[in-house]
């Protein structure tokens, strides 16, 4: 199933453990910015899965990454169907070649308010977003817990989970209720990426769709 366009714009822009325990909020935001600083360039592989409010799967996806500060966005998705979204932190092109369309957008503020818009957020934009509290696992695992202070949000909540420095997951739930689970593997941080890496080239013969203007 193809998943919505105005979906994976939103997503464009990823637990519970027993016997964890939660910090205190100052201390948790202190900890989710400098761990969000560190992070100048993330890449790697994705698995994302969506689930309705009973539960139920509908909709899963997987594919590769790159993401960087400020607004640089690649998310390829390669299976179930093939999808890009580039963004060159001033226009966002989504281009599905089976449809052989691409859509060209402005990038705007709203990609900050999104899940991978986190790592481009600055300390006083992730305060004034998000409550935010902190779990350590057992596992080893590290826990951001982040509620939304706007209850006219697109995503109530979000749980962000590290190993080390890196994230390995993020799972939100929405307005509607459905929860949508974004793992991370391979993941590298800090690499180099050329800027050639976020901008799009129309392949000919494809349908463009301006919104950008």
């Amino acid at each position: 199933m193809r998943s919505n366009c105005k979906q994976w714009i939103a997503l464009l822009a990823i637990f519970c453990i027993v016997g964890g325990t939660v910090a205190a909020d100052i201390k948790a935001e202190m900890s989710f910015q400098q761990r969000l600083a560190h992070i100048q360039s993330i890449n790697g592989r994705f698995t994302q899965k969506s689930f309705d409010i009973d539960g139920v799967e509908i909709d899963t996806s997987e594919g590769s990454f790159s993401v960087a500060k400020t607004a640089k966005i690649l998310w390829q998705v390669e299976s179930p169907m093939a999808q890009q979204i580039v963004s060159n932190g001033s226009l966002l092109w989504i281009y599905d070649p089976d449809l052989e369309q691409v859509v060209i957008e402005t990038v705007s503020d709203k990609l900050e308010l999104t899940p991978l818009g986190l790592f481009n957020q600055n300390s006083d934009q992730i305060e004034a977003r998000y409550s935010v509290s902190e779990r350590h696992t057992d596992a080893g695992t590290i826990e951001y817990h982040l509620s939304a202070r706007d209850q006219s949000a697109l995503f109530k909540t979000m749980v962000i989970s590290f190993v080390d420095e890196a994230p390995i997951f993020i799972s939100l739930v929405d307005s509607f209720g459905q929860t949508t689970d974004i793992a991370f593997e391979g993941v590298d941080l800090n690499l180099t990426l050329e800027d050639s890496v976020f901008e799009f080239s129309i392949p000919d013969g494809i349908d463009v769709i301006r919104n950008d203007r």
